[in-house]
């Protein structure tokens, strides 16, 4: 989720709001890691807050604390953490595939739309284990399995 921020700051060496939103899902994702989840390598398998609220009523979840300020400062410890170190990964991603990110610059900005197979040739990819029949929801796992196979491999 931070990909676009981290690729903001090493291809254009500045930082916009465009990743507001991004921002804001890996921060409620990392706060659900440590206080839902129990993810926590620090804190461990326990749940913190209580949600209550009427999202019928087009209100949004609200989580009472129960918890001491000491417990608060440790879970907004863990996920800064949490979201550090995923922003350092996606940050060393792009850096370590910079040369290929430059081919899809490239290719970008002469042609300003390439489609899947035109992605996956420029970047050397086989797309045997991805199919484009069928239902789209799997047509887009298959796609995302196949990017984190890559990525992973980096």
């Amino acid at each position: 989720m931070l990909g676009g921020r981290a690729a903001e700051e090493i291809i254009l060496d500045e930082i916009s709001t465009g990743a507001q939103n991004d921002i804001e899902k890996v921060s409620k994702l990392a706060r659900n890691y440590v206080c839902r989840f129990g993810m926590s390598k620090k804190i461990g398998p326990q749940t913190f807050g209580r949600q209550s609220g009427n999202i019928f009523l087009g209100h949004d979840l609200v989580q009472e604390k129960e918890y001491s300020e000491k417990t608060a400062v440790t879970i907004d410890e863990e996920v800064t953490k949490i979201i550090n170190e995923c922003y350092e990964k996606s940050r060393k991603l792009i850096q370590d595939n910079r040369g290929k990110l430059n081919v899809l610059i490239k290719k970008l900005e002469e042609c300003e739309v390439l489609d899947g197979e035109q992605v996956l040739e420029l970047l050397n990819l086989k797309k045997k284990d991805i199919s484009l029949s069928g239902d789209k929801s799997k047509i887009f796992h298959q796609i995302n399995t196949r990017v984190n196979d890559f990525a992973h491999r980096l």
